[in-house]
């Protein structure tokens, strides 16, 4: 497989799930990375010529970890996509008439950043974060040696962590962006 030319959009999508992805980038042609640490879901993806995909979890270190998520042989819809690395903190607590249900594993978890090198990856048209809560941690670790022109960061879950989204929002703005929000998500464009 070549890489990507710096003239090709580049994606990176961590925490695909296997629906609501951005499949619909690969399909017009962009290269990119999907990251789902679940390999039931990660199986599932359709694989795209030029595209990278890693059955791993990405976060602020190097590790193995464990991660809990609902069954996907039984999950439908949004709760399929619900897994979380964090056991103590979580939305399975929410939940607890499908604890039979749940499932724990250990996944190889990397940062950002040994993603980017790891695939020679030189620009980033497109960066979505969906990991259900740990998301800053990404951010808090990257060297933002490579600035997303467009970033989606799911923040939904971080006042249950004492995460105040706005901080992040206001950084953004410091380095650049141009920044939108909404209860779910972050949205931010780089103002070149």
């Amino acid at each position: 497989m070549s890489l990507p030319s710096v003239e090709e959009k580049f994606f990176i999508e961590i925490g695909t799930a296997d629906f609501d992805t951005l499949e619909h980038l690969a399909e017009q042609g962009w290269k990119g990375i999907f990251v789902e640490p679940v390999k039931e879901l990660f199986d599932n993806l359709k694989r795209y010529e030029g595209c990278f995909y890693e059955n791993c979890a990405v976060l602020d270190k190097m590790d193995t970890m464990t991660i809990q998520f609902y069954d996907p042989n039984w999950s439908e819809g949004w709760v399929r996509g619900v897994g979380s690395l964090d056991l103590d903190i979580n939305g399975f607590h929410a939940n607890p008439q499908w604890e039979e249900h749940v499932t724990l594993r250990e996944v190889s978890v990397v940062t950002l950043d040994y993603l980017i090198k790891k695939h020679n990856v030189k620009r980033i048209d497109y960066l979505k974060i969906d990991i259900e809560g740990w998301d800053y941690k990404i951010l808090d670790n990257y060297s933002w040696d490579i600035k997303p022109k467009k970033l989606l960061i799911e923040h939904k879950h971080w006042k249950a962590r004492g995460i105040n989204f706005r901080q992040y929002i206001n950084l953004l703005r410091i380095m650049g962006y141009e920044t939108s929000s909404d209860t779910e998500n972050i949205t931010a464009v780089l103002n070149e």
